[in-house]
């Protein structure tokens, strides 16, 4: 019986934390918003190191390619997490059924992250030795002010 009241209690805090994520003082960005964001950060690195034309459409490209390649995987992974409350609700004893579902999700975020590693290393072959080291600078100088942020 304890084990099903453990259960039972995870599935709770599953549920709040849900409505915790998604409640109204936290909104995601949609597609859209995210392109422009991404834009403007494009945009303001254009100017920081003066990226060519052809340097920030072949960044463009990369990215856009990355999005494309994580379409399927990001969908999967909004899909599976509603996949394991559903397992858990059907059966609450069937926790490896919902840990499989889990392991798949994981799997699905890490092909994501792996193809962003390889969508930024290409990237940053479009840059020259010199902007990659004025890029280095950068980030250095805002590191301690994202950390302060997160």
């Amino acid at each position: 019986m304890k084990k099903r009241t453990a259960i039972f209690v995870a599935l709770i805090a599953l549920a709040i934390a849900t409505v915790a994520w998604a409640g109204p003082g936290r909104r995601r960005m949609d597609s859209m918003q995210r392109g422009e964001l991404g834009m403007m950060r494009l945009e303001h690195l254009r100017q920081e190191l003066d990226l060519s034309d052809a340097q920030v459409d072949q960044i463009k490209a990369v990215f856009k390619d990355l999005h494309q390649q994580n379409a399927a995987n990001r969908q999967q992974s909004r899909d599976s997490f509603g996949d394991v409350r559903k397992a858990l609700i059907a059966d609450p004893n069937n926790v490896a059924a919902a840990q499989a579902l889990l392991d798949k999700q994981m799997e699905s975020e890490r092909t994501m992250r792996s193809n962003a590693l390889a969508a930024y290393a290409k990237a940053l072959n479009v840059l020259t030795p010199e902007q990659r080291t004025k890029l280095g600078a950068l980030v250095a100088e805002r590191a301690p002010r994202l950390r302060m942020e997160q």
